[in-house]
């Protein structure tokens, strides 16, 4: 085995350790606290084929200081410990909602597709100081988990009117999840 990979797959043992900390099992009881499970993609885009069905909301837009924490717990459970082809993310995505005609205010949907499920994280956005905070943690999450299992971060926009539409269809799914499941 040449040098670098050989280190390339130190770093992703090492990772999975880090990531594999003792509270990820009493973190995940997101879903059935704050999370949503949805039916379907909330900005209608694609799945990959080999990740689960469930699409899991895990912080709606307006909450910054608690959407990264829950995500990174996601993302610690599904590649925690795992082997390297469990572990490797299929998809890492970006998607961008505009917020104003400008384009200069956007909220900021950072997600993961794995075996165990699509995670979607909100509460990011380019334009404020809890968000803007919120979306440089997740930005630096998604920079090593690219760097690391060679996962390119694809970026998606959606202009006005669309997002606005789209983020509240989401609120309104997220909401009826949480109305139907308390």
């Amino acid at each position: 085995m040449e040098t670098n990979q050989l280190n390339a797959r130190k770093i992703v043992v090492g990772m999975g350790y880090i990531f594999s900390g003792l509270d990820r099992l009493a973190l995940i009881d997101y879903w059935g606290k704050d999370g949503a499970i949805l039916e379907s993609h909330p900005f209608g885009m694609d799945i990959h084929e080999r990740a689960t069905e469930r699409i899991i909301i895990v912080a709606p837009v307006g909450t910054p200081g608690t959407s990264y924490n829950k995500m990174t717990a996601h993302i610690r459970c599904a590649i925690g410990g795992k082997s390297d082809e469990e572990a490797t993310p299929y998809k890492l995505r970006v998607i961008s909602c505009a917020n104003n005609r400008k384009g200069d205010q956007n909220y900021l949907f950072f997600e993961i597709q794995t075996w165990l499920g699509t995670f979607i994280c909100g509460g990011c956005t380019d334009f404020s100081g809890a968000g803007g905070h919120a979306t440089e943690i997740m930005e630096g999450v998604f920079a090593l988990l690219s760097l690391v299992y060679e996962v390119a971060i694809e970026r998606k926009s959606i202009s006005l009117p669309e997002s606005a539409k789209m983020r509240k269809a989401l609120d309104r799914s997220y909401s009826e999840y949480r109305r139907k499941n308390r």
